[in-house]
């Protein structure tokens, strides 16, 4: 069966989103920086900062508005623009994903299980 979280394309069923976030880029020096991400959806985000090469390791740290949690999430870097980069996240846990489950419910209005079929309506309306 699929795996909601980890087997999916992540951009389809992605919901646009304005949050401040703390992204640290890992490798030889830790760099960190505030950016915004853009949108989110269970399997990942998009991240309003430089172009990062693809495969490159972030950590996320972010607070979801509706539900009052604050998450901090690992990631790889799966596409860049001039624009930002579009990242998936890796090794989250049980509670992380419950969160974000969470926040996505209540910014959409929708159960994000729906989301496994075509979101393009519980985005649109």
């Amino acid at each position: 069966p699929e795996n909601p979280v980890t087997d999916h394309d992540h951009t389809s069923h992605s919901y646009p989103v304005e949050i401040s976030a703390l992204v640290r880029v890992l490798g030889d020096r830790v760099r960190q920086q505030v950016c915004q991400l853009r949108s989110i959806s269970l399997g990942g985000t998009f991240i309003e900062v430089g172009r990062l090469p693809m495969g490159t390791q972030v950590n996320i740290t972010f607070g979801l508005p509706t539900i009052g949690e604050r998450i901090s999430l690992d990631a790889v870097v799966h596409w860049s623009t001039d624009y930002g980069v579009g990242v998936q996240f890796e090794g989250m846990r049980a509670r992380q994903v419950w969160a974000l489950w969470r926040y996505l419910e209540s910014v959409t209005g929708a159960e994000p299980e729906a989301w496994l079929g075509d979101t393009k309506e519980i985005i649109m309306n």
